[in-house]
């Protein structure tokens, strides 16, 4: 099998790892380009458009314009691996390598790249991951898995209440109906320590857009993104598809082990206006008690004490 060598002269033939070397050096000759004269979204841009231009469509390109641009780029690999980083990038999917997406991965990547060491193992191994699964998984149209994951993470690492506090503060915006307005959207995630770029947030908005108009403009749905927040969330298919299977089992669980621990703070205070206020006040002991990020694992008897 024709592979690609590496510094050992060893024959790489695992297709995946092919790929992945040419990739690894494109991104290096879109770092050299940056540096040299031009900011990574131009250096990318201008790659791409000046061997898309010679085709029939200016936003993708087809096996031979990706030859030209490997050339372009001074990328010097087989025939085999530069058809199978093709069909990576893209043409397995339509025939042709689009712009949106190509911009997109190769932008991640170089922002990555410039990180060189992440902050945990996780960091890295979703960092790996993303890359493996190649320019769809950074689809603005795809379901944000990586973004979300990273807001999960954040919120359980950093904030003493985790996820809860993204909860409290979305539903306070909007107590009768799900959808709030992006602006308010955009304040309440401001509020709980999120400070997400203008892209990040823009992102959020066009993937849970409201059905219903808020103030005049379309809103976010503030429940989709939460059940997305709480649940956990896998790749379905990498590669392929981006398009998560969303786990609610350990929220139901969860939930389960709240209502109980509820219920038991109501059973053990008979004067307790379980009609009127009661559910809330023993709701909210429990919340000064309780940490489902914590104990997610034990009964609530074993924790917080007598209820």
């Amino acid at each position: 099998m024709q592979g690609f060598c590496n510094a050992g002269f060893k024959i790489v033939s695992d297709e995946a790892e092919r790929i992945a070397k040419v990739v690894d050096l494109m991104v290096e000759k879109f770092i050299q380009r940056n540096l040299i004269s031009a900011p990574i979204r131009e250096s990318i841009s201008k790659s791409f458009n000046y061997v898309a231009s010679s085709g029939e469509g200016k936003e993708s390109l087809d096996l031979a314009q990706f030859h030209a641009l490997l050339e372009y780029l001074g990328v010097a690999v087989s025939a085999a691996d530069e058809k199978l980083t093709f069909m990576f990038l893209g043409g397995k999917n339509k025939g042709r390598v689009e712009y949106r997406t190509f911009h997109n991965y190769f932008a991640f990547l170089i922002r990555e790249d410039s990180i060189k060491i992440r902050d945990s193992h996780e960091a890295e191994v979703a960092f790996q991951t993303a890359k493996a699964a190649g320019p769809l998984s950074r689809d603005p149209d795809a379901a944000p898995v990586d973004l979300m994951r990273r807001i999960k993470a954040h919120m359980l690492k950093y904030h003493p209440r985790g996820l809860s506090v993204v909860f409290n503060t979305l539903h306070s915006l909007n107590r009768v109906s799900d959808e709030v307005s992006k602006r308010d959207f955009g304040w309440g995630l401001r509020i709980c320590g999120l400070k997400l770029g203008t892209a990040e947030s823009a992102y959020l908005e066009k993937y849970f857009a409201s059905s219903k108009l808020v103030a005049g403009e379309v809103g976010v749905d503030k429940k989709a993104f939460l059940d997305y927040l709480r649940a956990s969330i896998s790749e379905a298919k990498l590669g392929i598809s981006s398009a998560p299977s969303i786990d609610m089992s350990g929220y139901e669980a969860r939930k389960t082990t709240i209502a109980a621990a509820v219920g038991r703070v109501l059973a053990a205070n008979a004067g307790i206006d379980v009609e009127g206020d009661g559910k809330y006040l023993a709701a909210s002991f429990v919340k000064g008690n309780y940490s489902v990020r914590g104990h997610a694992d034990k009964k609530t008897d074993e924790v917080g004490g007598d209820y």
